[in-house]
């Protein structure tokens, strides 16, 4: 069950709306975003980077694959020289994540949410 349709079913139950505030506003335990610290730019890049690899990754039809999923031998000195497929190759992309027809999951439709 959804936050929203919970809250729906409450408000259906009570026939009196005087028990809820209603705002413009949806506060959700649910995970909506990647969320980042403001101190740490180069963390919150990299986090940005790895969930569009993730989305690019479905785009283009790149899967999981183990062969490609290899440790670093030298660590990379930035996040630029990262290997962002990598997190496509290790976990698979957005789809393999997240299961489901990318035009028909909801608000994290690719290219159309």
């Amino acid at each position: 069950v959804t936050d929203l349709r919970f809250f729906s079913m409450l408000f259906d139950q009570n026939t009196s709306e005087s028990n809820f505030i209603w705002g413009d506003k949806f506060i959700s335990h649910e995970t909506g975003a990647a969320v980042t610290r403001k101190d740490d730019p180069e963390f919150s890049r990299v986090v940005n980077w790895v969930i569009n690899s993730l989305f690019y990754g479905e785009k283009e039809g790149i899967t999981k694959d183990p062969s490609r999923c290899l440790n670093y031998t030298i660590l990379p000195e930035s996040a630029a020289d990262l290997e962002y497929l990598k997190a496509v190759y290790c976990v698979g992309n957005y789809g393999e994540i997240f299961y489901g027809d990318p035009y028909n999951r909801g608000a994290n439709r690719i290219n159309h949410g």
